[in-house]
């Protein structure tokens, strides 16, 4: 696996892409974010096989990249960014101190006064609320304090204190491997559920301490991802066996039970998905799944999951959502794409559509009707 890169290096890299003319870019000409993090080495694989990349990783290193060249550089301190009074605020040998990553240093390995701990528990720094976090001195005061605090950063340092100290500031992917290792006991595995990364509640769903109960919660999980790895762990070692095909004619002989039927609508295949969707809604179960409410479900799971999702070709037709993921009703809207002189893009709205499957249906007939392609939806879907 290729290095992270942080500091210089990353910063190095980043000219580098920025000078390649062959570099993947959007509309704007800014180069994609995939295409940074991949070339930096913020890269993992997946339990299928697949790659994943860790854009928050990535994005904390740039960030720390960029600060410390700049105070490098420029020699602007690490307070440059605090209100006027902070600085007036600490012990002369703080003062001293120039460089982030020093003061980071300090601040967790130190034995450090928890008045200045709780000084540094008000920065705007995340970084150094962040570390603050990571100190075994910290008052209750200041940890209650931070578990609350603004940035998910800081509160999954909190969150992790409560696995053994050598863990608390390890990397997210290191910590990750632990907990898929059963290092943790599943009641330090239900503490860590708190925490809202992706990767370690993947982690803790893959674990072999987690318990039934803690599974159980997981299972309610917004990610899809996370829930559908719950799911095939929950399901009754009978379904188990089965592979997709198997579990699709096993349905249509025998209704499963309540407890089963709840355990296959959270499946990672889109069919069992679908043909559940039927029986909950007590209908006739589907023929096949080569239709057009079949592949009109496919979409609207795709939009229900991603709120920035765009369907079709990017440059001429598009399908596209309005709204933030939490939402529960949404706009699907039919829009041309045109490029003008200066290559800069137009949206044209040709229609509007409610997010339910009917609506849905009629917005991809239409879509078709204005010169769009399946190949171009499918494309797009062949991943979900």
């Amino acid at each position: 696996m290729s290095e992270k890169l942080t500091g210089r290096k990353l910063l190095d890299k980043l000219k580098e892409l920025e000078n390649n003319p062959s570099v993947e870019r959007n509309k704007e000409g800014e180069i994609m974010q995939h295409v940074k993090v991949s070339a930096c080495g913020y890269i993992g694989i997946r339990p299928d096989g697949k790659e994943r990349l860790f854009y928050t990783d990535f994005s904390d290193a740039e960030w720390e990249a960029k600060s410390v060249a700049k105070r490098a550089d420029d020699g602007i301190f690490w307070w440059s960014n605090e209100e006027d009074s902070f600085k007036d605020k600490l012990p002369s040998k703080w003062k001293e101190i120039i460089f982030l990553d020093e003061l980071k240093y300090k601040l967790k390995e130190e034995v450090v006064d928890p008045e200045i701990l709780n000084l540094f528990s008000k920065s705007d720094d995340r970084n150094l609320r962040y570390t603050v976090a990571l100190n075994k001195n910290i008052t209750k005061e200041i940890h209650d304090k931070l578990k609350k605090d603004d940035s998910s950063y800081v509160r999954s340092a909190i969150i992790r204190r409560c696995l053994p100290s050598e863990y608390w500031g390890i990397d997210e992917t290191d910590l990750s491997k632990k907990i898929k290792e059963g290092l943790f006991s599943n009641d330090l595995l239900e503490a860590l559920c708190e925490d809202k990364s992706y990767v370690i509640q993947q982690a803790i769903s893959l674990s072999p301490q987690t318990s039934k109960n803690t599974l159980m919660e997981l299972l309610e999980n917004k990610n899809k991802n996370i829930s559908s790895i719950v799911s095939e762990r929950l399901l009754p070692q009978e379904w188990k066996d089965l592979d997709t095909e198997e579990r699709i004619n096993k349905i249509r002989e025998d209704i499963p039970d309540k407890i089963v039927l709840s355990l296959l609508q959270k499946s990672a295949n889109w069919k069992i998905r679908y043909i559940i969707s039927h029986l909950i809604k007590e209908e006739n179960l589907p023929v096949d799944f080569d239709n057009n409410e079949a592949f009109a479900f496919r979409c609207l799971e795709a939009f229900d999951s991603e709120c920035d999702l765009i369907l079709g070709d990017e440059s001429t037709l598009i399908l596209s959502r309005s709204g933030t993921s939490s939402d529960e009703n949404y706009t699907i809207s039919l829009q041309r794409v045109e490029e003008d002189d200066d290559g800069d893009f137009d949206y044209e709205n040709i229609n509007d559509f409610s997010n339910t499957l009917e609506d849905l249906n009629s917005a991809i007939e239409e879509y078709l009707e204005e010169g769009g392609s399946l190949t171009t939806i499918e494309a797009t879907l062949q991943d979900k």
